[in-house]
């Protein structure tokens, strides 16, 4: 009976040493280390979830580790895995590969590369869009559009300073008193962001004030280049900008009247004079009628008269206030 024990305890034996023997067979011991793509060094405690997968991918098994110089686990050959490391000023690292053994060594060692997150500095100042003379006091924010979370920036000595995102769109709103909030729109993109270390995108402002000092009659508007195309009923450029500044100072003062006197002075006659500046007239009705600037609140003036001292053709647009 004793030796009958003794043969079957035997045999356990050696099916278990067969079965650890088949199992080593199939296992190595990989070393996972974790470095930073732009200097190489070790980047430490980064979260590293190992997922083993089926022929279909489909997820059997997950284990946490934590990078040190390196992280060791066993893991079987051939077989898939999904790799995800995480850690704080990184770009997440998610990749999947098939484990082989391609040596007689049981060890293995996998090298993985993050990319660090770079800051995109965003410096900026606001000027006034009258005279370009910098504001020192106010407020900004800037509103990442890919989460609509708002970050309140302070003016020191008229300049503000922001780390953004590559590639993300923010908007840049000021709020300064005296002054028409402004909201711009700034995309912070690059060609490849993982590799630069220093981004830097300058910014100006300029913001239209708001009139909130009273009005006397006889006080005149600057407006700049609030002019046309050449010889034509077309607003240049600026001219468009200008037109619509003034429909927002109109609106936020209802109490306000205005005059505007068109003058067109070209080398024409006095009559095509006259007949251009009517057709300006036009337009800028219909502009301040479309801004919802009712007509009772402005008078138009029109005026062909040449300046014959001037060999230069000139156009000009003046507002006053009216009681």
């Amino acid at each position: 009976m004793q030796i009958l024990n003794s043969l079957l305890f035997l045999i356990i034996i050696i099916c278990l040493s067969e079965s650890i023997r088949a199992q080593n067979k199939n296992t190595l011991l990989a070393g996972i280390c974790v470095q930073d793509a732009s200097s190489y060094f070790h980047v430490l405690d980064a979260r590293i979830l190992i997922y083993e997968l089926d022929e279909d991918s489909s997820v059997t098994t997950v284990d946490t580790l934590y990078s040190n110089v390196y992280a060791n686990k066993e893991m079987l050959h051939p077989r898939l895995y999904r790799i995800v490391v995480e850690k704080s000023g990184y770009h997440t690292l998610d990749t999947t590969f098939v484990l082989q053994k391609t040596s007689r060594s049981r060890r293995k060692r996998l090298g993985l590369l993050m990319h660090p997150i770079h800051c995109f500095t965003l410096t900026g100042r606001i000027k006034n869009a009258d005279n370009f003379q910098e504001i020192r006091e106010g407020r900004v924010f800037v509103v990442d559009l890919s989460d609509s979370s708002k970050t309140e920036l302070t003016l020191e000595n008229g300049n503000f300073e922001y780390c953004g995102r590559c590639s993300t769109s923010y908007r840049i709103i000021t709020d300064i008193a005296g002054y028409f909030p402004s909201r711009q729109r700034v995309e912070l993109l690059t060609a490849d962001c993982k590799k630069k270390k220093d981004l830097q995108q300058n910014l100006t402002i300029a913001v239209d004030q708001s009139y909130d000092a009273p009005f006397f009659e006889g006080d005149t508007l600057s407006l700049n280049d609030f002019t046309f195309e050449g010889e034509s009923t077309k607003f240049t450029k600026k001219g468009r900008v200008e037109i619509k500044r003034l429909i927002r100072v109109l609106r936020a003062r209802p109490e306000v009247r205005i005059s505007i006197l068109i003058q067109a002075a070209t080398f024409s006659d006095r009559r095509y004079n006259r007949r251009l500046a009517e057709q300006r007239a036009r337009v800028i009705d219909a502009q301040l009628s479309k801004g919802g600037v009712g007509q009772h609140r402005y008078l138009l003036k029109c005026s062909g008269k040449m300046d014959r001292k001037s060999r230069q053709s000139k156009q000009k647009i003046s507002l006053w206030l009216r009681g």
